[in-house]
C-alpha cells in the first residue's frame, strides 16, 4: 500500500540521517517570577502573553485514532484531498476545515471511491499554526518543547531526500514531525505530520 511504502521511506530517511546529522539545540528560555517563560527575542509569543496562553490543539489531537465515520460525525462530511501531501494513500479533509488532512493508510474503498474502514485514523497532516496555538512568528525546537510541553527528540537533515528538514517531537502516544525549509526554523506555516509513535520508535 502506498501509505505504508512512503511511511517506510520516511522511516529509512530518518534512520540514515542519524549517521550524518545531529540535532541542533535551540535557545533556552528563562522562567520569570510568576512562572512564565521569557521568550523575548524568540518571536514565538506576542508581547504581554505568557506561556500559559500557549496550548496544543487538543481538540484536533483527539481526532487521532478515530474512524472515518467518527470524524465525519465530529467534523462534517469528508472529501478526498488532492493537494500536496507528505504521505501516500488517500487523504481527506472535512467541510469544516480544509487545512487538516486525515488518512487511514488503507486502500479499501466503497462504490463511491471513498475509504470507509472502521479503523482508527493513523495520520493527521496540518500546519504549525493550527496544532500549536499563538505561534505567530518563527520559533525553534527548544522553544516549542518548552512552551507546549512536548518532548523534542531530534532534528534531522532530510533536505536531500525530502526537500525539507525534519524536527521530531513526542506527545503521549503520538510522534509529531515538523518539516521546515531551514534547519530548526519553525514557521507558522511549517507542515506537520502526526503519527503513532510506536510506528517510528525503532528508527529514532
Amino acid at each position: 500500500m502506498k501509505f505504508k511504502v512512503i511511511s517506510l521511506f520516511i522511516m529509512v530517511v530518518l534512520s540514515l540521517s542519524m549517521l550524518s546529522a545531529c540535532g541542533k539545540a535551540g535557545t533556552g528560555t528563562d522562567a520569570s517570577e510568576d512562572g512564565s517563560r521569557d521568550t523575548s527575542g524568540s518571536g514565538s509569543v506576542s508581547e504581554g502573553e505568557s506561556t500559559t496562553d500557549l496550548k496544543l490543539n487538543e481538540d484536533l489531537l483527539a481526532d487521532f485514532g478515530l474512524t472515518f465515520s467518527e470524524i465525519e460525525e465530529k467534523r462534517g462530511k469528508l472529501t478526498e484531498y488532492s493537494g500536496v501531501r507528505y504521505s501516500g494513500g488517500k487523504h481527506f479533509v472535512s467541510e469544516s476545515n480544509d487545512q487538516i488532512q486525515y488518512a487511514w493508510g488503507h486502500d479499501s474503498y466503497n462504490d463511491d471511491g471513498i475509504v470507509y474502514p472502521e479503523i482508527g485514523c493513523r495520520l493527521i497532516e496540518t500546519s504549525v499554526k493550527i496544532l500549536f496555538s499563538r505561534v505567530n512568528e518563527n520559533s525553534n525546537s527548544n522553544e516549542i518543547e518548552n512552551a507546549f510541553d512536548v518532548e523534542h527528540i531530534h532534528n534531522r537533515d532530510t533536505k536531500e531526500a525530502l526537500g525539507l528538514y525534519t524536527a521530531s517531537f513526542r506527545y503521549n502516544e503520538m510522534i509529531i514531525f515538523i518539516y521546515t525549509e531551514s534547519d530548526d526554523v519553525i514557521t507558522p506555516d511549517s507542515f506537520v505530520n502526526i503519527h503513532f509513535y510506536d510506528d517510528f520508535a525503532e528508527f529514532l
